[in-house]
Parts: C-alpha cells; structure tokens; sequence
C-alpha cells in the first residue's frame, strides 16, 4: 500500500510535548524515507525524550491518522557523532493524540 506520510518529532519532558517539528510529506511511497535534519538545541534536549511520530496525509478535509510513535532517551544517544538507528513504532489510541 503507497500512502503519503511525514514525521511529527517534539521533545518531551513528563506529560508536556513541546518544541515541535516536521518533515516535508513522503508521496505515494511504502518504504519512505526521510533525508531531512530536525535540529534542536543542545541545552533543550538535556534529560528530555524525543517523541517520533509518524502520519498518514489525507487529502480534502479528512484528518491525517498516525501511524505509530516511539520515545527516544535523548541522553541514551552519543550527540557528538551521526546517529542512525531503526526504533520500533508502537501504536497509539487515537484519544491520546
């Protein structure tokens, strides 16, 4: 199935997603792939979790639907080099977006 999808990425920090950004939209693709740079601020991301969500794009006036999230411990990562890793999406109840 080619569906049009983007990432959705905030920092979070307890209950509070904050400081979001977003990719340019993937069309018709079932294996996207997202070359793009979402930077964020050194001392903002300090003990916080980055928050990755994935969307389907509708078109009209349908509402996009997410497709899966995952959390990543940004203190787990070494920031002074490129890290490219595959993290597992899990699903998310539609109330809770």
């Amino acid at each position: 199935m080619h569906t049009d999808t983007y990432v959705k990425t905030y920092l979070e920090e307890g209950n509070r997603h904050t400081n979001k950004k977003k990719t340019r939209v993937v069309t018709c693709s079932s294996d996207p792939q997202y070359h793009q740079t979402l930077k964020y601020d050194a001392a903002m991301i300090y003990g916080r979790s980055l928050f990755v969500m994935v969307w389907q794009k509708h078109r009209g006036f349908e509402h996009n639907t997410p497709i899966g999230a995952v959390n990543i411990k940004v203190n787990q990562l070494e920031l002074h080099k490129l890290t490219i890793g595959w993290y597992k999406l899990y699903a998310l109840p539609h109330s809770s977006i």
